[in-house]
């Protein structure tokens, strides 16, 4: 085994563990005033095995932590017994890491709203590491270099990398914050929304608004639909590129989508913050049976002279509905996550300029009184935008293929100015349509979503950061 590509690997892997660790633990960020300081440290369990009056000391707790820092015992101990190969490296100083990086959660967790410090924490969390850093003591190395095989398959296959990218970023959509419980009265209480979202769809037409009162449910619906509809067509074209004879294996790849949407049901009941509705579950099921339909028919008669490979439809039936995903995401009106009280604008009594208050809207969107009140839903408004922007850059790029080379620095900058007028004309449209709220959040990610997506596209047109060149069947889907 050659150390250095798989000790970059195995770096990585470690340093998202700890950054989504740190991130789960410490949700919903909210600080605490210092005046509640003392009735904090009256909860806070100092003396293992004793909860204090209304601390969570129960099994499913005591689960969930033991899970939690199971993976990290994994990739921490992992991580050490790679990079002081073929030296022996003992498990006590992988605990001892463990143990200081879960003290150090529960103290920044005294001073977070809605969360509690406990030394029952810290040990549960040592437990889970030494679990974790036994079965790293026989599996790590095979497993990296499985997970080595897996990322070198999709840069190779940058369509794969795309399929990825749009499931993960519809799944951080659903679950953000990610503040997963596995206690049995939030499961329950998903248990009767679910089955109320179910009694609900028989009055859709007769209510405009989603379960919730937040939205419209129709564009809801469209908005599930259109994201489902694309994932479909790019898993398609997927396998006509890379997999063509397998239909067994298209068929098992089908039924690995549909089991994945069962499955982001299931963890829907685990998340303190979203809520299950059969309505986006039926919506997206439906855009990706149609895209996997669409692009079926589409892909029959090749035509290599065009970028995606198939004719002039399949192209259009791509990029389509995406850019529709892309404006209902940035014209919409009723847009949720935007609807936060922004105070009225006014100038020595006169009412300011259209210029002037887009300007002051943006400006107050990140004041921390606004943020509050979006909460989460900034989040998932974030991810949302970026996903839509990174596929609809990448894939007008790809078919009008312009070299996007941003190398000197004066070449960057014009590109970074340029992606950052592009998110503001996108939220200033917004906001001449209908007056509606804007963010610099919005403008944050579509920006991000653009610079990410040429970057990609850059660096498939020359050489990839493993070192495998770019071949005819390295397609970006």
């Amino acid at each position: 085994m050659t150390l250095g590509p798989y000790q970059k690997l195995s770096r990585t892997l470690l340093v998202i563990m700890i950054l989504g660790l740190i991130y789960v633990t410490a949700v919903p960020f909210g600080l605490i005033v210092p005046k509640r300081y003392h009735a904090k440290w009256e909860r806070t369990e100092l003396v293992p095995f004793y909860p204090n009056p209304g601390a969570r000391l129960t099994g499913f707790d005591t689960v969930a932590n033991i899970l939690l820092f199971l993976p990290l015992g994994f990739f921490l101990h992992g991580w050490r017994k790679l990079r002081r190969s073929p030296e022996p490296v003992g498990l006590s100083q992988t605990l001892l890491l463990a143990a200081a990086l879960s003290t150090s959660i529960e103290v920044v967790q005294f001073f977070l709203k809605d969360r509690f410090s406990s030394i029952n924490d810290v040990m549960f969390n040592v437990v889970g590491a030494a679990l974790g850093a036994l079965a790293a003591h026989y599996l790590y190395e095979k497993a990296l270099a499985r997970a080595f095989r897996f990322w070198q398959l999709l840069t190779a296959r940058p369509g794969l990398l795309l399929l990825a990218a749009l499931s993960l970023c519809y799944l951080f959509w659903m679950l953000l914050p990610l503040n997963f419980t596995l206690a049995p009265h939030n499961i329950l209480r998903k248990w009767v929304q679910w089955q109320y979202s179910l009694e609900y769809l028989r009055s859709l037409f007769d209510k405009p608004y989603t379960l919730d009162l937040r939205e419209y449910w129709l564009l809801v619906a469209v908005e599930h639909l259109l994201y489902g509809l694309v994932i479909g067509q790019v898993y398609a074209l997927c396998a006509r590129w890379y997999f063509p004879p397998a239909r067994r294996d298209y068929w098992l790849g089908v039924g690995m989508l549909f089991f994945g949407l069962a499955l982001l049901t299931l963890l829907q009941f685990c998340v303190i913050g979203g809520n299950p509705d059969v309505l986006t579950l039926l919506s997206v099921s439906g855009g990706l049976a149609g895209g996997l339909l669409l692009m079926e028919t589409l892909t029959r008669h090749h035509a290599p002279h065009l970028p995606l490979g198939f004719n002039y439809y399949t192209e259009a039936a791509l990029v389509i509905p995406y850019f529709l995903f892309f404006l209902l995401l940035v014209l919409r009106p009723d847009l949720p996550d935007f609807r936060v009280e922004i105070p009225a604008l006014a100038t020595n009594g006169a009412q300011s300029s259209m210029v002037a208050d887009f300007a002051q809207r943006l400006l107050l969107s990140v004041q921390p009184e606004i943020l509050r009140q979006g909460g989460s839903a900034y989040l998932r408004l974030f991810v949302k935008l970026l996903a839509a922007s990174i596929f609809l850059v990448f894939v007008l790029l790809y078919l009008f293929p312009q070299h996007v080379r941003h190398t000197q620095l004066r070449e960057r900058l014009y590109f970074i100015g340029g992606s950052v007028l592009f998110g503001l004309a996108a939220q200033a449209l917004r906001f001449w349509l209908w007056r509606a709220n804007v963010s610099l959040i919005a403008v944050a990610a579509i920006t991000s979503g653009v610079l990410l997506a040429a970057s990609l596209a850059n660096w498939w047109r020359n050489e990839n950061i493993l070192g495998i060149k770019s071949s005819e069947h390295s397609r970006i889907a």
